[in-house]
């Protein structure tokens, strides 16, 4: 097909077939020739090269027809410049047709509709011929174009690699077939015609000239691969190369785009991967690159060469030290979605790389932290909309630098740097909230708002009394921020309502847990009792009663509902099973303390632990359904703060008084003063404490007494003191579709793993394209003995918080798992449904390390 017929039937007729109308500015008038052939019974040509005014009045009349005559197209031929501007377009008289055609219905409608890319969109076997014949500014005549393609056929290369008289590959085709193909020695004999022709499609593909002598095809696949990848490699980078590797030969730059094209063809398609690996690490070690390209400035983006991937993360902490996010934004994507860190040997870089994401997040997220309003409420609702997106984005760091299995030292100084941004935004939003309660006490006032001493009275007693079974989830340190991310999860389970909190102060696990009982907020109270020798204590009451431990307090709660009510420990959700419970039980009393007993134990450890008990609680909510609790209440007694570094001289000092209780970060008691600078000293009766004490005490720094406390929930801060209440509807839970999907797990067609972090596939065969469009997947990693051996590493298809894969319908997931230090031998993974815990999947696999 000649150029000019490409033009005509597959850009002008079929663009204006489409829009109905097409209007063509071209003011070389280098295509009026070719418009003149393209009248046909339902296609009008109107050409204003004689008059414009005659031209403009057929246009009118034939926008009519178009209205009536709905197989009717147009063609509009103008030998004026495309109009750019409103006053320009005010002036042509073909501005009308033009707005009904819409974007494609002009031409040119940009870059893709320039001579030059039709020229290579008709003839894409000369790419590199084409931008030789534009070099320097030239517009070849279409007779010159036209010749490219004259005895141009290569029929030994068409039939030896499966081309057709009506089917002929291209040149970009029968390169990929000389790159992969296996068996060309069996299809391409030594010394054959074929030779001169690939020759040929090499010249006028790639620009590739004076190729040496070469007569085997296993010596022209070597040969072609190493071209290929050193000339993306160029193509990618700096123009510094060593003088050494600039005398090696490349594609001309005509052919970057072709060079590109291939390369992601390779590197894209799973078939292709393992040759692609292999040819690449081979042409790395010949032109012993590791060696030679240390001082280039730089080394593009793309994933030519394996060597490149330790010199990104240098890249991109140079980057973030100058503070350029989005350059490093641009990295961090780009090294994710590497085929090199996905290989089962560099799973350890692509943890580096989850943490240089999650650094990068926090940094922005605190480059856009705003000053906070000065009023309570005002930070309470600003918390609530952004601010606990900080947290958030300091606990998904956290997880991910607990999940590093490699060092490297501009990281870990991006890290630090990414903690410190973080720090400095929250000691501000501190100070704010210190100095707002300081002045209007605790909690705050007015319509619609919740407190966690009302939460039972307003929430639980309510579906009680509705004849509703209530479960009562009582979740020590559930922070809001979690709360807000497992909800998330959770809607896609069930109908899922969070609410925001105040916390009854002091918010330590003992007064905090006994605020959620029947009666607190009017019942609560901090009694003094003497321990005799001198020695006092403060003793959280409900009345008359101390409840003090979740003995207590269960205790309390039997003597006000009897045997309708029942507790049990959130762990027993984990074993095979269900509780068995008396049908009487109308509330269903559910502790969990895993995140608080972590932080309190290892708080280096604390955030590795939210995960597990994300994961716990959904567990617990599927059977809870199963044993017919209609209502799931979800709430804490506090929240937490996780500092992420302290600095030199952090610390505060404790005032000199009459403590009754000292914890990390309050004082009860008396003998502050009002006018300590290092401590908000605040009388009791201000933050809505019954007690048998006059003053509360705090730093005003957000930091522990001691200063090396990481982990603390007993003071005043958003972090502590606003808190989730999570109302589940469980009996109303979204149905998954009718029958059990077609879900499968694979691990490289292989039964054994070499690697403590293997990348595990899973794959919904969905054919009904009304189905669900997700499915919340639990994946459990377990030996013989139903004991957990692995969790799953954090990536894009993981959800942070709840550990879920989260799976679409006729779409592979890949998710990384981190078998546990000193586990060997057989394991099974299994998928099982979020909601129902259904198994849906599994997969048997066997180390074959023995450490």
């Amino acid at each position: 097909m000649s150029i000019e017929k490409f033009i005509a039937e597959k850009i002008f007729r079929a663009r204006a077939e489409a829009q109905r109308i097409l209007v063509i500015y071209d003011p070389e008038q280098r295509y009026l020739e070719i418009v003149k052939t393209l009248p046909a019974p339902q296609l009008r040509v109107i050409c204003a090269d004689e008059s414009w005014v005659v031209a403009r009045e057929q246009a009118m009349e034939l926008l009519l027809q178009l209205a009536s005559q709905p197989n009717l197209s147009a063609v509009i031929w103008t030998p004026v410049p495309l109009p750019t501007t409103d006053r320009h377009r005010q002036s042509d008289p073909f501005a009308v047709a033009a707005v009904i055609g819409g974007a494609q219905g002009i031409f040119p409608a940009g870059a893709d509709d320039e001579y030059q890319a039709l020229c290579l969109k008709a003839y894409p076997d000369f790419h590199a011929k084409i931008h030789e014949l534009f070099r320097d500014g030239r517009t070849p005549a279409f007779t010159l174009i036209n010749q490219l393609q004259q005895g141009q056929q290569w029929p030994e290369l068409q039939a030896a690699l499966g081309g057709t008289t009506q089917d002929r590959l291209s040149s970009r085709e029968i390169i990929e077939k000389i790159l992969i193909d296996q068996h060309l020695e069996g299809k391409l004999q030594d010394g054959g015609d074929w030779i001169a022709e690939l020759r040929q499609v090499l010249e006028a593909a790639l620009g590739l000239s004076d190729l040496p002598v070469m007569r085997r095809s296993s010596e022209f696949r070597s040969y072609l691969w190493r071209v290929i990848l050193f000339s993306e490699f160029v193509f990618d980078g700096s123009d510094d190369l060593p003088d050494v590797l600039k005398r090696l030969p490349r594609a001309s730059v005509g052919a970057k785009e072709m060079i590109y094209d291939l390369c992601d063809r390779m590197r894209g398609h799973s078939e292709n991967r393992e040759t692609y690996i292999q040819f690449a690490q081979m042409v790395e070690e010949q032109l012993q690159l590791v060696r030679l390209v240390g001082g280039m400035a730089s080394l593009g983006f793309r994933d030519t060469f394996a060597f490149e991937e330790k010199l990104f993360l240098d890249r991109f902490c140079r980057a973030i030290s100058q503070g350029d996010l989005a350059t490093v934004g641009k990295i961090v994507a780009h090294r994710l979605s590497s085929l090199w860190i996905a290989l089962a040997e560099r799973q350890g870089r692509r943890s580096e790389w989850q943490a240089a994401k999650a650094a990068v997040e926090l940094l922005e997220a605190a480059a856009s932290f705003t000053e906070p309003p000065r009023q309570l409420a005002a930070i309470t609702a600003a918390y609530q909309q952004d601010y606990h997106q900080l947290d958030r984005a300091h606990r998904l760091l956290e997880q991910a630098v607990g999940q590093r299995s490699e060092e490297h030292d501009g990281l870990d100084q991006v890290l630090n740097l990414a903690r410190e941004k973080y720090r400095d935004c929250v000691s501000r939003l501190h100070a704010t909230f210190l100095r707002a309660v300081e002045v209007e006490g605790w909690p705050p006032t007015g319509a619609g708002l919740l407190e966690n001493g009302r939460i039972f009275a307003e929430i639980v007693e309510p579906l009680l009394a509705q004849g509703r079974k209530v479960a009562y989830l009582l979740i020590d340190s559930l922070r809001y921020e979690l709360a807000a991310d497992l909800k998330e999860t959770l809607l896609l389970q069930y109908p899922t309502e969070l609410r925001l909190s105040y916390a009854q102060l002091p918010t330590y696990t003992e007064v905090g847990m006994a605020s959620l009982m029947p009666g607190a907020k009017a019942q609560l109270s901090l009694r003094e009792k003497d321990l005799g020798g001198g020695k006092r204590k403060l003793v959280t009451h409900l009345g008359d009663r101390p409840v003090t431990d979740p003995t207590t307090r269960f205790n309390y709660l039997r003597e006000l509902k009897g045997d309708q009510c029942a507790q049990e420990k959130i762990e027993r959700f984990r074993q095979a099973g269900r509780p068995s419970i008396d049908a009487r039980v109308k509330l269903y009393l559910v502790r969990g303390s895993d995140i608080d007993e972590a932080g309190h134990a290892t708080e280096s450890q604390a955030m590795q632990q939210l995960p597990a008990m994300m994961t716990d609680i959904s567990k617990a909510l599927a059977k809870l359904t199963q044993m017919g609790f209609e209502t799931a209440v979800i709430v804490t007694d506090h929240g937490f703060m996780l500092k992420p570094q302290y600095g030199a001289g952090d610390g505060c000092t404790k005032p000199a008084g009459d403590w009754l209780v000292e914890k990390a970060r309050c004082l009860l008691g008396t003998g502050g003063r009002q006018d300590d600078p290092a401590n908000c000293v605040i009388d009791r009766a201000k933050l809505g404490i019954r007690g048998d004490f006059s003053q509360f005490v705090t730093p005003r720094a957000f930091l522990a007494y001691d200063g090396t406390t990481g982990y603390f929930h007993e003071g005043l801060s958003p972090q502590e003191n606003l808190l989730p209440c999570m109302i589940v509807q469980l009996k109303v839970s979204v149905e998954p579709a009718a029958g059990l999907p077609q879900i499968y797990l694979n691990y490289r067609g292989k039964d054994t793993v070499t690697t403590r972090r293997p990348s595990i596939t899973v794959d919904w065969k969905e054919e009904d394209l009304f189905a669900q469009k997700e499915i919340s997947l639990l994946i459990q990693v377990v030996d013989p003995d139903g004991n957990e051996v692995a969790g799953l590493q954090i990536d894009d298809n993981v959800d942070p918080t709840t550990q879920r894969v989260i799976l679409s319908p006729r779409k592979a997931t890949k998710f990384g798992i981190i078998l546990k230090d000193g586990f060997a031998g057989k394991f099974t993974v299994k998928a099982l449904d979020g909601r129902t815990l259904l198994e849906y999947a599994s997969l048997s696999l066997t180390t074959n390390f023995t450490y």
